[in-house]
């Protein structure tokens, strides 16, 4: 079974983001603020030397305390990707992620639940936060 995650249109995974946080962009720091409009209290985690860590080790840190949910999950990276957002099962999620040859958090990391609303968002600077209902 192929466990790489899966290219898609990024207009499908851009709708979704739109659904969970209405207004917001795909700037970490934009959706940080409409969740915070919204009434969501995402909290910001700075992930100590993030910038040492592994692929393996940065996945753990960010879903430590919010293990990803089941169902489909967009996930939409910058630096390199622009034209493409990646797909994959939310509960496999992990073996996806360390099975892509590409690093992945050396830029913006977004993970959308489009079933549940919820984002989770890897900022460039090594800190991460969860937003759902």
């Amino acid at each position: 079974m192929e466990l790489a995650l899966l290219k898609c249109d990024i207009r499908s995974a851009k709708e979704a983001l739109s659904r969970c946080i209405p207004g917001g962009s795909l700037s970490p720091d934009d959706i940080y603020e409409v969740a915070q409009r919204e009434g969501y209290s995402p909290a910001f985690k700075q992930i100590a030397s993030a910038d040492l860590l592994s692929k393996e080790a940065l996945f753990d840190a960010v879903f430590s305390e919010h293990a990803p949910p089941s169902g489909k999950v967009f996930v939409l990276a910058d630096g390199g990707l622009p034209d493409f957002a990646f797909s994959y099962e939310g509960s496999r999620l992990r073996e996806a992620v360390l099975a892509t040859p590409e690093f992945l958090f050396d830029g913006d990391l977004l993970f959308v639940w489009p079933n549940c609303g919820r984002v989770s968002v890897f900022h460039h600077e090594g800190g991460c936060f969860h937003v759902h209902p």
